[in-house]
C-alpha cells in the first residue's frame, strides 16, 4: 500500500534536501493508496517530522476518506499525467513540483502562485535551519516543465490560475526576497506592480581589467539587472547582523561594478515596506531606464498590499512570521475536492 502527499504538505516536503536527489516516479498508482492512523503516525516521526498538521493526502475515491486525526484528504479522481509524483521510498509519494504547482494554484492567489513558481524554478529552498532562511540548490523545475504539465491536464482545479501565472514567473531567482522585489517593481500595473521593465535575474558580469584587484572573484552576480542601462538592483538582507567580512565584500563588489560602469542600487526590506523610500528607488530605476512611472494613490495602496501578501508567505527565518510557513490561503476553508 502507498500514501500520496500533495498541496501544502507536498510544498513543504519539496523543501527537504532529500528531494534534490530524487526524480519523478513512473510507479504512481493512486488506487493503491492507504490512509490510516498507524501509517500516518509512523511517517510523522520520519518523512513528516517537523511539518505542521493536518497532512494533505490524496485519495482516489470517496470511500478512501478516513477520519484520521491530523489528516486532510483530497479527492483526486482524474488520471494524472506522467511526472506527477516523486517516490521518496517506503511507499511514500509526494506530488512532483509540476503537480504541486497546479494544486497550490488552486489555493493561492495569482501573485502567490507566481512566487511559488519562482521558487520551484529558482536556485534556493526555504530552510529555517539556515541563518539566511534559505539553502542553495538547483531548480526543481523549469518554466518549460511547468508549462508542459499544465498543458497536459487542462481540467484540473487550479489550472486557470496556474496558466495565468506561467507568463509572469521569473526564472533564476536566488531568494524569495529577490522574487518579491522583482514582482513589486516589475509586475504589471493591472496586477498591483509598478510596471517597470523586466530585468535579468542574477546576471553574471565578468570582472574587466579595470576592476581587477578590487574583488577576489572573476565575476560579479547582480540580483536584478537591466543591461541596456547598466543598472542593477541588489537586495540586502539583515544588514545589522551582517559580518564585517560580508559588509566589506559587498562594498568591494559595488566599487568594482562602478569601476566597470555599472550602477548598483541597494535595497532592504525596510525600504521595500516604506512607501516613500520604495518610490524613491522606483523613480531612480525609471529614470535610469528612461521610462515613465505612472502611479496613482490607488496603485500605491495596492502595491503595498502586494508586498504584505508576498512577505506573508515567508517562514520565520526571514524574521517576519511564526515558526511554520504560512500563507494567506491557509486561512480559507479548504476544499475536499482536490484534483477535480
Amino acid at each position: 500500500m502507498q500514501i500520496f502527499f500533495g498541496y501544502r504538505t507536498a510544498e513543504l516536503l519539496l523543501n527537504q534536501q532529500r528531494i534534490e536527489l530524487l526524480s519523478p516516479s513512473f510507479d504512481q498508482e493512486l488506487e493503491r493508496c492507504c490512509v490510516n492512523k498507524s501509517s500516518i503516525e509512523s511517517l510523522a516521526t520520519s518523512y513528516l517530522y517537523g511539518l505542521p498538521r493536518p497532512y494533505d493526502v490524496l485519495v482516489p475515491t470517496q470511500s478512501e476518506f478516513r477520519r484520521v486525526s491530523g489528516v486532510k484528504c483530497h479527492l483526486c479522481r482524474r488520471d494524472l499525467p506522467a511526472n506527477s509524483f516523486i517516490n521518496m521510498g517506503d511507499n511514500v509519494f509526494v506530488a512532483s513540483p509540476q503537480l504541486c504547482f497546479v494544486q497550490r494554484a488552486a489555493e493561492y492567489t495569482l501573485a502567490q502562485t507566481v512566487a511559488f513558481g519562482a521558487r520551484l524554478c529558482g536556485t534556493f529552498a526555504l530552510d529555517k535551519n539556515q541563518p539566511s532562511g534559505i539553502r542553495r540548490r538547483s531548480p526543481l523545475a523549469t518554466l518549460a516543465d511547468l508549462r508542459t504539465y499544465v498543458d497536459s491536464c487542462p481540467r484540473m482545479r487550479g489550472i486557470v490560475n496556474a496558466r495565468r501565472a506561467l507568463s509572469l514567473i521569473p526564472e533564476g531567482s536566488a531568494s524569495p526576497m529577490e522574487t518579491i522585489t522583482q514582482m513589486v517593481f516589475c509586475y504589471p500595473r493591472r496586477l498591483r506592480g509598478l510596471g517597470l521593465p523586466t530585468p535579468q535575474m542574477n546576471y553574471v558580469e565578468p570582472i574587466s581589467q579595470v576592476a581587477r584587484g578590487m574583488i577576489d572573484k572573476d565575476y560579479i552576480r547582480i540580483d536584478l539587472y537591466w543591461p541596456d542601462a547598466a543598472f542593477g538592483l541588489e537586495y540586502q538582507g539583515d544588514f545589522a547582523h551582517s559580518s564585517n567580512a560580508k559588509i566589506a565584500s559587498d562594498i568591494s563588489r559595488q566599487l568594482a561594478a562602478e569601476r566597470m560602469g555599472i550602477e548598483l542600487q541597494m535595497l532592504t526590506i525596510e525600504q521595500l515596506r516604506n512607501e516613500s523610500l520604495k518610490m524613491m528607488i522606483a523613480r531612480k530605476i525609471a529614470s535610469r531606464l528612461g521610462v515613465s512611472l505612472d502611479v496613482d494613490g490607488r496603485l500605491l495602496a495596492e502595491n503595498q498590499r502586494l508586498i504584505d501578501e508576498l512577505i506573508g508567505m515567508l517562514p520565520a527565518s526571514h524574521g517576519h512570521r511564526e515558526d511554520e510557513m504560512r500563507s494567506l490561503a491557509d486561512a480559507e476553508p479548504p476544499s475536499r475536492v482536490g484534483c477535480d
